[in-house]
């Protein structure tokens, strides 16, 4: 008897779980034109690339629902075609980053930083300009590497800015529970198309924030990878005849903040590093960002510091990391204000490799 009832409520609870699952993805083929849904039309917004080793968007593609449009380019980037060469005259930059580049809660192309920064920097000079979104949501450093290499400097920009997306912290989360895993439950691996995991994960948020049950202390963060990831960056656009330009991660979490406003800001940066309490998330950011100021000071790199421009709060971010419509204009008006500022040294054209910059 006690295993006919056991067997009966977990049927209820996975026909729940699936009910829950179809609802999800329903809600999300409706705001993004993004769901489960897609895949069995050979349609999905995300292709892999195995001589990346990642996914890109599918070319030529456009993904609408009715909080969001994004339109691929032949390349799998979010944007208009970009031709493969400069034009004579054309001034080319990119911007490299992750999701708040690529703009993952941006509702149109022409809305995200890239797309800002180049009308602002269209007034600024005579001539084309062209700013190529080559973010991409989940892009660690070294995938940001293979970009540089395989899809962006084949392009020939003159210029390459740097976003950091800090997907170190998250990965630091996943080491650790790689080592506690003998002291767990196994879980099998979902496909990664589900949804419902994420969504019980975040609304399970608070759970983690209860020292006692999970991870007492944060794991220790190294930064040696990370600055070593930032050398390879250097040196591949010094090769590829094309500057790079450092930024900091502005983030809508902030020592000054309250708790209750930081604990919400950070929920989806914690999803994703749930190791790390609202706080130790703060910590991780800064230890990253004065890892890549020092960088630059020693290297002598131009670096734009958004997250001393960009405030906090929900005002200029949609969440934790994202930009708000208010955070996208401020982000890339800093950068065109930091381009226009160092004009007079930026001594850039298709044909010649750009100097490096101090701040």
């Amino acid at each position: 008897m006690l295993f006919g009832k056991s067997t009966s409520v977990a049927v209820v609870v996975l026909l729940l779980l699936l009910a829950l699952e179809l609802a999800t993805q329903a809600r999300s083929q409706y705001q993004t034109g993004r769901s489960v849904f897609n895949l069995g039309e050979d349609n999905s917004t995300f292709v892999y690339h195995k001589e990346l080793g990642f996914s890109l968007l599918r070319p030529d593609h456009k993904v609408s629902g009715v909080d969001a449009t994004v339109r691929s380019n032949r390349l799998g980037l979010r944007g208009p075609d970009i031709t493969p060469l400069p034009e004579p005259g054309e001034w080319r930059l990119a911007v490299l980053g992750a999701s708040s580049i690529y703009g993952a809660t941006t509702a149109r192309n022409e809305d995200t930083v890239p797309a800002r920064l180049e009308r602002l920097l269209s007034l600024q000079r005579e001539g084309k300009v062209t700013v190529i979104n080559a973010g991409i949501p989940g892009m660690t450093i070294g995938r940001m590497q293979r970009m540089l290499e395989q899809v962006v400097l084949p392009l020939g920009p003159q210029l390459v800015i740097f976003y950091p997306g800090f997907q170190h912290i998250s990965g630091a989360c996943r080491q650790q529970s790689g080592e506690d895993q003998r002291h767990g439950l196994p879980w099998p691996d979902l496909p990664k198309w589900v949804q419902v995991d994420d969504l019980i994960i975040k609304n399970s948020a608070f759970l983690r924030e209860k020292p006692d049950l999970l991870h007492p202390e944060p794991p220790v963060l190294s930064v040696s990878d990370y600055v070593a990831g930032l050398e390879k960056l250097l040196q591949t656009a010094s090769d590829g005849a094309a500057g790079l330009i450092l930024t900091t991660a502005a983030r809508g979490y902030r020592s000054e903040l309250s708790d209750e406003e930081n604990r919400a800001l950070s929920s989806n940066t914690r999803m994703f590093a749930p190791c790390f309490s609202p706080q130790a998330v703060i910590e991780a950011t800064a230890l990253f960002n004065d890892t890549i100021r020092q960088f630059a000071k020693d290297r002598g790199v131009m670096l734009v510091d958004l997250e001393k421009i960009v405030p906090g709060g929900w005002a200029y971010f949609d969440d934790g990391n994202h930009f708000s419509e208010k955070g996208e204009d401020l982000a890339s008006a800093a950068l065109a204000e930091a381009l226009a500022e160092k004009s007079s040294v930026l001594s850039l054209n298709s044909q010649k490799s750009c100097h490096l910059y101090a701040p």
